[in-house]
């Protein structure tokens, strides 16, 4: 049935790696039925136990089935390209991830649905449906599945070859599904994509030692290329991974921004000590949701997970901070469980003028005073620290919290 969209997709000289949860392995034995698949499949994953995917990823996910999870598999997916061919053309790897929460032993209590990611150097694609629930057997469900991903490669090898689109903006469409299972009224496909040019590529995907610093978002989209920040202007810098972004960091925002009479400036890291990479679409995403809560605000997304690093990017910036994350910098763990290379951490923050405006925050649902958490502090740090009162603001709002709620209400 898809020997011809087999072909075309061997016709474009793909090189890809095939990562498969919950759903939709029919897509395999399809794909690798037909001769000469090596020439463009390169490996197939199937973490489908639970286990199997934090194993994959490197970590748990929040939602096992989910848009999100879809493109971290495929991320992983194209680093393991990456490994695997590493002679290709690498705006021709791909990562594909795909995860489905379908007909069970036990009945699902959200909705059946597939979600697959694909991801290259050329930005993100990405294809989520919902099925009619209870209308098909779980062989019918897997079929509709695996044709989902068809459909979702076809529309991605289009949409890099049309080149319509706008750098770094969102575009949502329907997804025409490439199918002869019958469809429903009920069954919805959308595919968003988010493309990058090469200096946005550089930034995201290569080698740590030649990434990019800087990219700037204003007004909810990102700049396709790279601004460096002023040397000597001043910076009030609200760093955070504002997923979601919430009303406690426009509060924080407004109050920094009040108090010491400078406009607040937001910073994502795309790459993180302990946490995956954002991709092009989640970072399109997040600074949308910025500039929604906080109209025009300025956005810089760095290649810098550790305040060191922000501190050479922004030398003079007073960082907007809370309790935990300050109690985290403050902490060895952090520096390799060395106290001389944390030592040698703050003076480089002290050398770069770096300052930071902390905020109270609950922790394990406690409060944690000013006094109290100055005796914390090494004295380097406390140097560098000015300690909002408890009474001006305490941010209480959970962003994990909020994810929680919206995983329930799905």
């Amino acid at each position: 049935m898809h020997f011809d969209v087999i072909s075309r997709l061997r016709q474009s000289q793909l090189k890809f790696v095939v990562t498969i949860s919950g759903g939709g392995s029919p897509f395999l034995s399809d794909y690798l039925s037909v001769p000469g698949a090596s020439q463009t499949f390169l490996e197939a994953r199937i973490p489908y136990a639970p286990s199997a995917t934090d194993d994959f990823l490197g970590f748990h996910p929040e939602n096992y089935t989910s848009e999100r999870t879809a493109r971290l598999l495929a991320a992983a997916a194209l680093r393991r390209a990456q490994i695997l061919a590493p002679d290709a053309n690498p705006l021709a790897l791909l990562g594909v991830g795909a995860t489905a929460a379908l007909v069970s032993e036990r009945p699902k209590k959200g909705a059946h649905r597939v979600h697959c990611s694909i991801l290259s150097r050329l930005g993100t694609f990405s294809a989520s449906m919902t099925l009619k629930k209870n209308a098909r057997t779980r062989a019918q469900e897997e079929r509709l599945a695996a044709d989902f991903i068809f459909s979702t490669l076809m529309k991605t090898m289009e949409k890099v070859e049309q080149g319509s689109h706008k750098f770094w903006a969102e575009n949502r469409e329907i997804l025409p599904l490439r199918t002869l299972e019958p469809l429903s009224c009920d069954d919805v496909a959308e595919f968003s994509s988010v493309i990058v040019n090469h200096e946005a590529a550089t930034f995201l995907y290569a080698p740590d030692d030649s990434r990019g610093q800087v990219l700037l978002a204003q007004n909810g989209r990102v700049d396709p290329l790279p601004r460096y920040p002023q040397k000597d202007a001043r910076y009030l810098i609200f760093p955070g991974s504002f997923n979601p972004a919430h009303r406690g960091h426009a509060a924080i925002a407004q109050i920094a921004s009040s108090r010491l009479n400078c406009p607040v400036e937001f910073e994502i890291s795309a790459h993180n000590v302990d946490k995956p990479p954002l991709d092009p679409l989640e970072l399109t995403r997040r600074a949308a949701q910025l500039n929604k809560l906080v109209p025009k605000s300025t956005l810089w997304i760095v290649n810098a997970p550790r305040f060191v690093q922000k501190a050479r990017i922004f030398p003079g910036a007073i960082f907007i901070v809370g309790t935990d994350t300050i109690l985290r910098l403050a902490d060895p763990k952090y520096e390799n469980n060395c106290v001389a290379q944390l030592d040698s951490v703050l003076e480089e923050l002290r050398a770069l003028n770096a300052r930071f405006l902390v905020f109270t925050r609950r922790i394990d649902g406690k409060i944690l005073s000013s006094d109290a958490l100055v005796d914390k502090l090494p004295g380097a740090l406390r140097q560098l620290c000015e300690f909002l009162p408890q009474d001006v603001f305490i941010d209480d709002v959970s962003s994990s919290e909020i994810r929680k709620q919206e995983k329930e209400n799905w």
